[in-house]
C-alpha cells in the first residue's frame, strides 16, 4: 500500500532556529482513528478535540494537528480530512517511511500505545518508527500490565527510552511502570481519561426517550467481547428481578470487530441462550448496534446504575468506567487495578472477580436504596469534572509544548567523540578481603534443584513460585566453569551438565532464539525470551567454549553456540549486543582462527562502537546511546574493549575506555566509594543517577568492564575501580553494610536507604560469586606481575585473562 505524504504542511524549522515557530505547535497525532470502531480510535480524536477546546479564541490557532492512523485490516475507511497518513500495521518498511514523514512535517508525536494496534510481536515494529524519528514523542500507554510477557516488557521499556514522557492514566499505573518495567517516575505523568462533559441529572426524562418509563435500568456498554463478562449479572438477575421486578439489564454495543472476525457472534449468542434459559427475555435488552457518542451519553444518563463485572485484575484504563463516573452514576465493578483506584472515596462499589451472589447483593442494595446510590453518584460526577476534555486536553497540551520546545532526540552529527578524561584518583577504598577465597557455593546449591536454579528466594528459602530463568542459568553455567577451573569434582560437573541440559531445552530452533521463563513445573512461559536472554545464553556458552573441562560438554556448548549465533545479528540493543560479543570474544580465545564468530564479533564491535559515536556526536555530555542509563550498564563498554583488543581497533579499546569511564566517574562517592546507579529512577539525561536501591548486578558489570579496561590499557585507575567495586559487596558502600555473605556465598538483592532487602536472589548471589572468581584472577595475574597488565591494543591472538589449563 503506497503512504501518501503529509501535504499542505512545511518542514519544521531547524532546531537552531525553534521547533516551534512563535506559538505554533505542529502535532502529529499516531493512533488508529475514527472512523474505526475502536476505543483508541476515539479516546484521539476527542483528545484533539479537547486541547483545541482548552485553547480560547484564536489560541486554536497554536495547534496545526494531523493523524497518522493505523490501519489494522483490508477494510477501507473513509477518514476525515485531518488524517494526512495512513500507515499498514503489518507493513514494517512503512514504519520507517513514517518516520522520514513525520520527522519533516510535525514539532512533536503523540504516540496512543496499545499493543494490539501495531505490527510485529508485542507491536515491536513501531520500535522501527521510533528508532528513525527525529522529532520528540509523547507516548500515551493505554494497557500497564503489572505481569507482562517479556516482549510486552521489552517494548514498553524502548518505548520509555524513546519518549520524552509518558502519560498513563491511573496513579497505580506509574507504579506499576516503576516496580515491573524500571521506568522511572519523573518520566511519567498521570492525566485521566478524558470525559463528554455531562450534567448530573434525573434519570427518568432520559428514560422515556428509550421507552424505559418506570424501570430500574441496569447498564453495560462497550464493544461487546468475552472479557466484559455480563454473563455473571445475568446470572445474578433472577434474584434481583425477585426482589425489584422492574430490574432491566440493557448492554449497549456491537460486537467488537476483532472478536467477530475471530469467533462470530458467539459470545453474543451466549449471552441470549443463558437469558432465554433463565427465563430473562423481559429484563435483559440487548442494544446491537455501535452508538455514537451523543446516543451513548443519553443511555448512561438515562441508567440507575453501571456495572464492569470484568474478569482482568490487571486492566489499568477503562474509557466505559471513566464515561460512567463523569455522567454521575451509581457504579458497581470488580476490583480490577482501574476501578480500585477511580471508584475510591464513596465513588463506587467494588464486588469480588466471579461471585455472582456477591455482585447481586451489591446491585439489589443500590437498587433498593435511593438515598445511598444518589450520595455515590453525586461524589463521583464530582470527581469526574476533573476529567472532561478540554480540562484533559489542556494536560496534554503542556506536555506536547514542553517536549516540542527541547532539543530533538538525535540531532546530527556535529562533534567527535569525546575522550573523557581517565578516573582521577581517590582515596583508597578498604576491600576487606585481601585475597578472595573461592565462593563458597551453600546458596547456590540451595537455589538450585534438578530443572534449574530459583529465580527469586525470600530470605534465603528458594520461591519457586517465580520458577526459572535462562538469564539465571547462564550465570550459574559461568560460575560454574569458573569454579571448575579450582575443582573438577563430580558436583560442579553435574552442574555445569545440568546448566547446559536447561540451555539446550530452552534454545528453539524454527527461531533460533532461547526462551527464557520457565515454571516451576518444567513448562516453558513464553515462546521467545528477551533479547537480553539469549545474549546471555551466547555469552554463557561462549566461555564453556573457552573454559570447559569435559569434551562432551565443549561439543554441546560448540553445538547450541552456532546454531544460537544467526539470530544474534537480529538483536536490536546494546545490552544483547554486548553479551553476544563477550561470548564470541570467550569463544575466539579457544578457537582463534573460527571465521563466524570472528565476523559476527565484529559486526557487533561495529554497532556498539557506532551507537556510542554517534550519541556522543549528538551531546558530548551524554555520550550513552538511550535517554537512561539502568542496569548492567558496563557490559556495552567492556564488550567494546574485548572487541577492540581482539580484532586490533584501538580506537574501539578507547571509546570502550572513554565510556566507561564516563559511567564510573556518575557512580564513585566523594569518598571514592562505588555508588551503583538505583533502580528508583535511574539515571536520566539531565538528571543525577539515582542513590538507591543499588544492586549487585550493576556493581559486578562495573568490576568486569574495569577489569577489562586495565588489561587493554594498563591503567591503574581501572584496577582501582574494580577494587572499589568488589569493596561494595563487603561493605564499602553508602552504609556500610556488607551486601554479601562470604560464608553462606548468598548476596541480599539490593542496598536501599533503609538498609539490605532481606531477599537473596539467583541474580545476587550469582553476582557475587562471579565478582570473586574475577577478583581472583586479578590478584593472581597481578601478583604474578606487578607492572601494567596491558600495553594498549593488541592483536588478533590476544587472549583475556584467564588462567592457564590443566
Amino acid at each position: 500500500m503506497e503512504q501518501p505524504v503529509l501535504p499542505n504542511l512545511d518542514p519544521i524549522p531547524a532546531r537552531g532556529s525553534g521547533a516551534v515557530e512563535g506559538s505554533l505547535l505542529q502535532a502529529a497525532f499516531l493512533s488508529t482513528y475514527v472512523p474505526r470502531r475502536c476505543g483508541i480510535a476515539t479516546f484521539t480524536r476527542d483528545l484533539i478535540a479537547g486541547i483545541r477546546a482548552s485553547l480560547d479564541g484564536d489560541g486554536r490557532e497554536r495547534l496545526v494537528p494531523h493523524v497518522a492512523a493505523m490501519h489494522l485490516d483490508d477494510v477501507e475507511l473513509a477518514y476525515p480530512s485531518e488524517v494526512r497518513l495512513v500507515l499498514p500495521a503489518a507493513d514494517r518498511a512503512a514504519y520507517l517511511h513514517a518516520a522520514r514523514t513525520l520527522s519533516q512535517s510535525a514539532s512533536v508525536v503523540s504516540i496512543q500505545h496499545e499493543y494490539g494496534i501495531y505490527g510485529g510481536p508485542d507491536g515491536d515494529h513501531l520500535l522501527h518508527l521510533l528508532d528513525g524519528l527525529r522529532v520528540p514523542a509523547v507516548t500515551t500507554f493505554h494497557t500497564t500490565l503489572r505481569q507482562p510477557t517479556a516482549g510486552q516488557r521489552r517494548v514498553a521499556i524502548e518505548l520509555a527510552r524513546h519518549s520524552s514522557s509518558i502519560v498513563v492514566m491511573a496513579e497505580r499505573a506509574r507504579e506499576i511502570l516503576a516496580e515491573s518495567y524500571g521506568i522511572p517516575g519523573d518520566l511519567v505523568e498521570v492525566i485521566p481519561h478524558g470525559v463528554p462533559d455531562m450534567p448530573f441529572m434525573d434519570p427518568e426524562p432520559l428514560k422515556h426517550r428509550f421507552g424505559l418509563a418506570g424501570r430500574d435500568v441496569i447498564l453495560g456498554f462497550g464493544l461487546l467481547s468475552p472479557n466484559k463478562r455480563y454473563e455473571l449479572v445475568i446470572e445474578a438477575l433472577p434474584a434481583l428481578v425477585h426482589a425489584v421486578p422492574e430490574t432491566l439489564f440493557v448492554i449497549v454495543g456491537e460486537t467488537h470487530p476483532e472478536v467477530r472476525r475471530r469467533y462470530g457472534e458467539s459470545y453474543r449468542a451466549f449471552l441470549v441462550d443463558r437469558v432465554e434459559r433463565l427465563g430473562l427475555r423481559n429484563h435483559v435488552l440487548f442494544v446491537d448496534r455501535y452508538v455514537d457518542q451523543a446516543e451513548l451519553c443519553d443511555w448512561l444518563l438515562a441508567c440507575d446504575i453501571f456495572v464492569t463485572p470484568y474478569g482482568s485484575a490487571q486492566q489499568i484504563v477503562s474509557g466505559t468506567l471513566a464515561y460512567a463516573l463523569a455522567a454521575g452514576k451509581a457504579i458497581v465493578s470488580t476490583p480490577y487495578e482501574y476501578a480500585i483506584e477511580l471508584l475510591a472515596d464513596g465513588r463506587g462499589v467494588l464486588t469480588p472477580f466471579d461471585d455472582v451472589e456477591a455482585l447481586g447483593d451489591r446491585l439489589l442494595r443500590l437498587l433498593a436504596d435511593v438515598t445511598l446510590r444518589d450520595r455515590m453518584r453525586r461524589h463521583a460526577w464530582e470527581h469526574g469534572r476533573s476529567m472532561i476534555w478540554r480540562e484533559v486536553g489542556a494536560r496534554h497540551l503542556a506536555l506536547l509544548e514542553e517536549a516540542a520546545a527541547k532539543r530533538p532526540r538525535r540531532p546530527s552529527r556535529r562533534h567527535a567523540m569525546p575522550v573523557a578524561a581517565p578516573i582521577t584518583r581517590r582515596p583508597a577504598v578498604p576491600v576487606m578481603v585481601s585475597h578472595p577465597a573461592r565462593g563458597a557455593r551453600n546458596h547456590l546449591d540451595r537455589l538450585s534443584d534438578g530443572v534449574g536454579i530459583a529465580q527469586h528466594a525470600v530470605g534465603v528459602v528458594p520461591d519457586l513460585r517465580h520458577g526459572y530463568c535462562t538469564d539465571d542459568v547462564a550465570r550459574a553455567l559461568v560460575v560454574d566453569l569458573l569454579h571448575a577451573e579450582h575443582d573438577d569434582g563430580p558436583d560442579i560437573a553435574a552442574s555445569i551438565r545440568r546448566q547446559l541440559t536447561f540451555l539446550g531445552e530452552a534454545f528453539e530452533p524454527v527461531s533460533g532464539r532461547f526462551r527464557n521463563l520457565r515454571a516451576a513445573d518444567g513448562r516453558w512461559l513464553e515462546d521467545l525470551g528477551s533479547q537480553d536472554s539469549h545474549g546471555r545464553g551466547v555469552q554463557a556458552l561462549g566461555e564453556a567454549i573457552g573454559r570447559a573441562h569435559d569434551v562432551i560438554a565443549r561439543r554441546l556448548a560448540r553445538e547450541l553456540f552456532d546454531a544460537a549465533l544467526p539470530a544474534a545479528l537480529e538483536l536490536d540493543d546494546l545490552r544483547p549486543w554486548a553479551y553476544v560479543a563477550l561470548g564470541c570474544d570467550a569463544a575466539l580465545a579457544a578457537e582463534p582462527r573460527h571465521p563466524g564468530r570472528r565476523r559476527t564479533l565484529a559486526e557487533l564491535g561495529g554497532r556498539l562502537a557506532d551507537a556510542f559515536g554517534e550519541a556522543a556526536a549528538a551531546d558530548p555530555i551524554w555520550p550513552w546511546p538511550a535517554p537512561i542509563v539502568t542496569y548492567d550498564n558496563g557490559a556495552a563498554p567492556q564488550a567494546l574493549i574485548v572487541a577492540g583488543r581482539r580484532l586490533g581497533r584501538r580506537d574501539w579499546v578507547q571509546r570502550g575506555a572513554a565510556i566507561l569511564s564516563w559511567l564510573a566517574a556518575a557512580q564513585r562517592s566523594p569518598q571514592g566509594h562505588l555508588r551503583p546507579i538505583g533502580n528508583r529512577g535511574w539515571w536520566r539525561r539531565g538528571g543525577q543517577p539515582a542513590r538507591f536501591d543499588q544492586q549487585p548486578i550493576e556493581a559486578l558489570s562495573i568490576l568486569e568492564a574495569a577489569l577489562a579496561a586495565e588489561e587493554a590499557t594498563g591503567g591503574r585507575d581501572f584496577g582501582e575501580l574494580a577494587e572499589a567495586a568488589y569493596g561494595w559487596f563487603l561493605g564499602a558502600n553508602d552504609l556500610g553494610l556488607p551486601v554479601a555473605d562470604p560464608d553462606d556465598g548468598a548476596c541480599h538483592d539490593g542496598l536501599g536507604p533503609d538498609g539490605l532487602n532481606a531477599n537473596r536472589g539467583a541474580e545476587s548471589t550469582l553476582a557475587w560469586l562471579l565478582a570473586v572468581e574475577r577478583m581472583r584472577d586479578r590478584r593472581a595475574v597481578t601478583e604474578l606481575s606487578p607492572g601494567p597488565s596491558g600495553a594498549g591494543v593488541a592483536g588478533a591472538g590476544t587472549t583475556s585473562r584467564t588462567p592457564a589449563r590443566r
